[in-house]
C-alpha cells in the first residue's frame, strides 16, 4: 500500500510545477489592476504620485499573494490525492482503488487485493513525477506579465500633471485647516484678552467667526480662501485705522477747546502726550480768575471726550464745577479721575488697534501660505494667486499710529503669527 508521505511528497512537486503557471498569471492580473489605477490617475486628480506607486505595486503584490494561495494553501486529503496521481501518473486507478479497500468502502478477496498490491507497488516504482509534470514556465503568459508591468512602470514613471495637481490640492486643504485653526486661536485669544472695549471685542469675534465659517467649507476653492482671508484682514486694518483716527480726533477737538489760557494749553498738551501724571497739584496757586477760566475751558472739553470716555466727561464737568465753586481740593480730585479715566480709555482703543494690525498681519501670513501652497510646481503666482496687498501702507505705518500715544498695550499672543 503506498503511504501518504509519497502522495504529499508528490503534490508538494506538483504544486511547484503550478506555481509556476500561475505566478505569471498573478502578476499580469495585479499589474493589470494597477496599470488601471494608473490610467485613472492620469486622467483625474484622484491621488498623489506616492498614492498612485503604493496602490498600483500593491495591486501587483495582492496578485502575486493571490496566486500563490491559491495554489498552496489547499487542503492535502488522501483519497483526491490518490484519484489525482491515479490520472496524472497513468495508473489507471490502482492508488484510489486500494485506498477505497483498505478503508473498508470496496470488498474484495484477500487473493484479488494481494494481486493489486503487488501491482500498485510495481507501478508506483515505475512512476516519475519530474517526468510527468515538470517544472516549465509558459513563456508566453511570461511575456504578457512582463509587458505589463513594463507599461504600469512607464505610466508611473512619466510626469503626471494629474497627480501633481492633486498633491497640489491636498497641500492646500492641509494649509487652510491650518489657517482654520489659527483662526480659531485666534478667536479664543479675542475672547480671553482684556483691556479693549467690548463692543470692539464682539466686532473682531464676528469677523473671526464668519472667517471661520468660509475656511471649514468642504467645497471651498484657494481663490475663495485667499479672498476670505484679504477680506478679514481690510476689516482689521480698517477698524484699527478707524481707532486711531477717532482717538486723534477727539483729543484733538477736546484740546482745542481747551486753548485760550496757559494753563489749558499745558493740560490739552498732556493730554495729547499721556503725561498723565503731571495731573497732581495741577489748580494749586490758582487766582479765582484762573479757575474760572480753566473751569469755562473744562465744560467746553467735557461733552469732546464723551465719545471716547463718558466718565471722563463726567469728571471733567465736576472739576468745572468744583472750580467754578472755587474748591480747588474737590477739583484737584476730581481731575485726577478723570485723568485716570482717560488714560484708561486710551490704552483701550491703542490697544483695540493694535491687536487688529496683529491679527490682521496674521490673515496676511496666511493668504501667503495658501498662495504658496497653490503655486508650488505649477508657478501659479503669476496667475493672481499672491496675497492680498491692500492695507501694506497701513501695515508700514503701524509703529506710527500705534506709538503715537504712549498708553499703548495688547495681547503678546497676539503678535506671534505663524
Amino acid at each position: 500500500m503506498i503511504g501518504m508521505g509519497r502522495l504529499v511528497r508528490w503534490e508538494l512537486w506538483r504544486r511547484l510545477a503550478l506555481s509556476l503557471i500561475w505566478l505569471p498569471r498573478g502578476v499580469a492580473a495585479g499589474g493589470a489592476v494597477g496599470l488601471t489605477l494608473a490610467l485613472v490617475g492620469r486622467i483625474w486628480p484622484l491621488m498623489t504620485a506616492s498614492q498612485l506607486d503604493t496602490l498600483a505595486w500593491g495591486a501587483v503584490l495582492s496578485g502575486i499573494i493571490a496566486s500563490v494561495a491559491f495554489v498552496w494553501l489547499r487542503p492535502f486529503r488522501r483519497l483526491e490525492l490518490a484519484r489525482r496521481f491515479d490520472l496524472i501518473l497513468g495508473l489507471k486507478e490502482r492508488m484510489s482503488t486500494a485506498l477505497e479497500i483498505a478503508s473498508g468502502r470496496l470488498n474484495a478477496g484477500r487473493i484479488w487485493r494481494e494481486r493489486l498490491a503487488e501491482d500498485l507497488s510495481q507501478s508506483v516504482k515505475a512512476a516519475n513525477i519530474q517526468k510527468a509534470l515538470p517544472l516549465r514556465l509558459r513563456m508566453w503568459e511570461l511575456a504578457v506579465s512582463a509587458v505589463v508591468i513594463g507599461l504600469l512602470w512607464l505610466a508611473l514613471w512619466l510626469p503626471n500633471p494629474a497627480a501633481v495637481e492633486a498633491a497640489r490640492r491636498r497641500e492646500v486643504a492641509a494649509v487652510i485647516s491650518e489657517r482654520a485653526a489659527e483662526v480659531q486661536a485666534i478667536l479664543d485669544e479675542i475672547e480671553a484678552m482684556d483691556g479693549i472695549p467690548d463692543e470692539a471685542r464682539r466686532q473682531i469675534s464676528t469677523l473671526m467667526m464668519d472667517t471661520l465659517e468660509v475656511l471649514t467649507r468642504p467645497d471651498l476653492s484657494l481663490e475663495e480662501a485667499i479672498a476670505a482671508l484679504a477680506d478679514t484682514e481690510d476689516t482689521l486694518r480698517a477698524l484699527a485705522d478707524t481707532t486711531d483716527e477717532e482717538l486723534e480726533r477727539v483729543l484733538q477737538e477736546a484740546a482745542s477747546h481747551l486753548a485760550g489760557t496757559e494753563m489749558a494749553d499745558m493740560l490739552a498738551q498732556a493730554w495729547q502726550e499721556g503725561r498723565f501724571d503731571e495731573m497732581s497739584g495741577l489748580f494749586e496757586g490758582m487766582s479765582e480768575e484762573q479757575m474760572r477760566q480753566m473751569a469755562e475751558a473744562l465744560a467746553r472739553a467735557a461733552p469732546s471726550l464723551g465719545e471716547l470716555s463718558p466718565e471722563a466727561a463726567e469728571r471733567l464737568a465736576e472739576v468745572a464745577s468744583a472750580l467754578e465753586a472755587g474748591d480747588a481740593e474737590a477739583a484737584q480730585a476730581a481731575m485726577e479721575q478723570a485723568s485716570n479715566a482717560l488714560a484708561e480709555a486710551i490704552r483701550e482703543n491703542e490697544q483695540l488697534a493694535e491687536a487688529a494690525r496683529r491679527v490682521a498681519e496674521r490673515m496676511r501670513s496666511g493668504q501667503s501660505a495658501i498662495a504658496a501652497a497653490g503655486s508650488e510646481g505649477e508657478g501659479m503666482g503669476a496667475a493672481g494667486l499672491e496675497p492680498h496687498t491692500q492695507g501694506a501702507g497701513a501695515a508700514g505705518n503701524e509703529g506710527q499710529a500705534g506709538g503715537g500715544s504712549p498708553a499703548t498695550g495688547g495681547s503678546d499672543n497676539l503678535g506671534e503669527g505663524t
